[in-house]
């Protein structure tokens, strides 16, 4: 059965942009993981008042899971994914649309096998076909569970069976911070962290619209996880160090021999 929904160009393009964000972008392989899985769901939603029919979306690159949703008008028939051929193409077009017209329509076309095709509402002329693959494969467990918070853990161990304590401490890599500071850029908001259970384990976050969670990084046994490690000297604190060498090899507090 076929599918049809009318969307924003300007929503449609957003939403597509920010869950690329955390779709699986290495080169050389195809997975489901390079695609983002599409449903609709008639819902309350963001800041939609009533129950409205709405686009949702989830993307998950093995590090970061996201999701978001968008109002439509009209349903998928069944979930399908967009891989990143098709994706790219769609962003590309809906960017020239809306260059010429912020408030643009489109008309989304779903064939049952997954032919499919974007037009600009009232100019039919004006259309970018591309295929959406079924969404079978898709690891819908995995991405929800972690986004759901259900794949938290209590306790956690490190490979060599040691357990990591828990405490303060989160440790987050750069490549889940750079993700996330183009997420809070796309959104122009500020990200909520909410630690589900140990702080090595399920993070979810939250930014505008955007609902996403990540796997911290492990940290050593022996860590403290209550304060910080790193050494900070406070110029303030005069109760030691005031005689300390300083980088010139010259006592802090001994003046230059000649000087008056």
């Amino acid at each position: 059965m076929s599918s049809f929904f009318t969307v924003r160009a300007i929503d449609f393009k957003g939403f597509l942009e920010i869950l690329s964000q955390t779709t699986y972008n290495k080169k050389g392989e195809v997975t489901p993981y390079h695609s983002i899985y599409l449903f609709t769901k008639q819902t309350d939603f963001g800041d939609e008042v009533g129950a409205s029919t709405f686009l949702f979306g989830a993307s998950y690159n093995l590090s970061v899971a996201g999701s978001t949703g968008i109002p439509v008008d009209g349903v998928l028939s069944q979930p399908w994914c967009m891989p990143s051929a098709a994706r790219q193409e769609l962003i590309a077009m809906l960017t020239s649309w809306i260059r010429e017209d912020k408030e643009a329509l489109v008309k989304v076309h779903i064939s049952d096998h997954g032919a499919s095709s974007a037009t600009l509402v009232d100019s039919e002329d004006r259309r970018v076909n591309f295929l959406m693959h079924d969404a079978e494969d898709w690891p819908v467990d995995e991405a929800y569970n972690l986004l759901t918070g259900q794949a938290a853990k209590d306790e956690k161990q490190n490979k060599d069976g040691l357990d990591i304590p828990t405490g303060k401490r989160l440790k987050v890599s750069h490549d889940i911070l750079k993700t996330l500071a183009t997420v809070a850029k796309r959104t122009e908001g500020a990200i909520s962290f909410l630690p589900v259970s140990h702080m090595a384990s399920v993070v979810l976050v939250e930014c505008g619209d955007w609902r996403g969670a990540f796997l911290p990084e492990e940290y050593a046994p022996d860590t403290d996880v209550n304060s910080p490690e790193v050494d900070l000297i406070d110029p303030r604190d005069d109760s030691e160090g005031a005689s300390e060498q300083t980088d010139t090899g010259v006592a802090a507090d001994d003046s230059v021999e000649g000087e008056e």
